[in-house]
């Protein structure tokens, strides 16, 4: 698998893999969810909000403060970096957990 972080971005992949996927994949053989299709929905859409909620409140986190003191590998210079510490594919991770979110509630009404 290929990407692209910065810091702990890597972590706006992995925290929906670890909520999401992993309780889906074991689902038959351990029943982590209640049976019936509305329950599983329901459980699937509450762990989808808790990793958007929670990848963005780790991205805040992270992320906070004015910026850091870097040097240029190429030039040698000294610089103030501005740009997100903590990047998933150059996006800053709390707008990874606020798309999750988004994209929960999305799917959430179209299966309405």
């Amino acid at each position: 698998m290929i990407w692209i972080a910065r810091g702990r971005g890597g972590w706006a992949f992995w925290i929906p893999v670890l909520l999401l996927i992993v309780p889906i994949l074991v689902n038959d053989s351990l029943h982590v969810f209640a049976s019936g299709s509305r329950a599983f929905g329901w459980t699937v859409g509450a762990l989808g909000m808790a990793a958007g909620v929670l990848t963005a409140a780790l991205g805040f986190y992270w992320n906070r403060g004015p910026g850091f003191w870097t040097i240029d590998s190429a030039t040698g210079l000294r610089y103030f970096d501005k740009s997100a510490k903590h990047s998933l594919y150059f996006i800053p991770m709390q707008y990874w957990g606020l798309a999750y979110c988004v994209l929960v509630i999305f799917i959430a009404f179209l299966k309405r």
